[in-house]
């Protein structure tokens, strides 16, 4: 009995003296990555790694403002993606940590190659990075999109590629989409993928009378059932936000004699898609229901005026919408999901092309009401 607690408190005595992470490297022997941007020209990827130093963040943290923390972008080029990765790893001198990625940027001239497939399922190999990664698209250079700084010398990783939510919280027009969205987006046949856009502006911010960049989301590329079908401009999207269930808060101007009458924000809209059959050919009927708050007030108008004007208004953004998506073939209301999960046969019947085509025409889009209820009016008597 004594020599088997002895035997115990030795084998515990043991444990205590091994290192439960002796495989661990210490952090500042490994490079972080925080983003990927992928390139497809003549014929070769060029990935591009943006990483951030763990180590400039240790020395400045609990500090004061400073200058942002510098960003560093390896680039590697090959005929598929391990290659190109390849010759970063060459080049590197730290093992590579890819479990920190929180964006994937793509180039506009992968989506128009036929590459973009065979990229997601090689993508996929590599399983240290996660599908919470947000994913756009540019049409500007990757390193341009990398380098832009947040303002007020906060981290890097407080700009729009990084953190869209809060952008889009306070303006809802084009919804960020995480790469498990866009994976599923992209196979699924009854769903158009929107995969937003970013660009580089230096139209909105100066520091010390200093033009400074800032990313913007300036509109979204569009996929049927893989298949790319072109970039639309975020002006042709505002039908979107109605009918978008992640929609927090955008705002209209209304109209009123040919002058803005008044601006009013409209929150969290409810919709729905009524699907119809008629002639043997099917429509979509959509119902809006949105509370508004007036926030400014130009003219001597009246709110019934004003929530007329506002239903007016919202009604014919989303049938511009639809016809802009009629010009890429491309189902940018989502009409056909419905359609797709629980009326399966009308929708096949309705593709005889099949899936690549949103098979739409300018009849497939039926009646479109819209209630407004203004429930604030703010300061302003009436």
């Amino acid at each position: 009995m004594k020599l088997r607690r002895l035997t115990a408190v030795f084998l515990a005595l043991s444990l205590l003296l091994v290192s439960g992470c002796g495989s661990a490297k210490d952090a500042d022997m490994l490079d972080y990555i925080n983003g990927i941007g992928v390139d497809y020209q003549n014929g070769e990827y060029i990935v591009y790694l943006q990483m951030l130093s763990v180590s400039n963040i240790a020395k400045t943290e609990g500090k004061g403002p400073s200058e942002s923390t510098p960003y560093w972008v390896a680039v590697g080029k090959g005929k598929n993606l391990t290659e190109a990765i390849g010759k970063i790893y060459n080049a590197s001198a730290k093992s590579i940590f890819w479990g920190h990625v929180t964006a994937l940027l793509l180039s506009e001239s992968l989506l128009e190659s036929n590459e973009l497939s065979i990229f997601m399922k090689e993508f996929d190999r590599f399983h240290e990075t996660r599908y919470t990664s947000w994913v756009f698209a540019t049409s500007e250079a990757m390193n341009d999109i990398f380098m832009v700084k947040p303002n007020f010398e906060q981290s890097r990783l407080n700009t729009r590629l990084h953190n869209p939510e809060e952008g889009y919280h306070i303006l809802s027009l084009v919804r960020p989409l995480m790469l498990h969205d866009f994976v599923a987006d992209f196979q699924d046949q009854g769903r158009s993928t929107l995969l937003p856009s970013l660009k580089v502006t230096s139209d909105n911010w100066e520091k010390d009378r200093e033009k400074k960049t800032s990313l913007e989301v300036n509109g979204v590329h569009a996929f049927q059932n893989t298949k790319y079908k072109g970039f639309i401009p975020v002006l042709k999207l505002f039908g979107t936000r109605w009918l978008e269930k992640e929609t927090v808060q955008s705002f209209i101007s209304v109209q009123h004699d040919g002058k803005t009458a008044a601006t009013i924000k409209m929150t969290k809209p409810k919709s729905s898609i009524r699907i119809m059959k008629e002639n043997g050919k099917v429509r979509f009927g959509i119902k809006v229901i949105v509370k508004g708050i007036l926030t400014h007030k130009f003219t001597d108008i009246s709110v019934e005026e004003l929530r007329r004007g506002a239903e007016k208004q919202i009604a014919e953004e989303i049938r511009r919408t639809f016809e802009e998506g009629l010009r890429v073939d491309a189902d940018l209301l989502q009409l056909n999901e419905k359609l797709h999960r629980f009326h399966h046969k009308l929708w096949k019947a309705a593709h005889p092309g099949g899936p690549e085509s949103a098979a739409l025409t300018a009849d497939s889009l039926g009646p479109i009401d819209v209630v407004v209820d203004i429930t604030q009016t703010g300061k302003y008597k009436y």
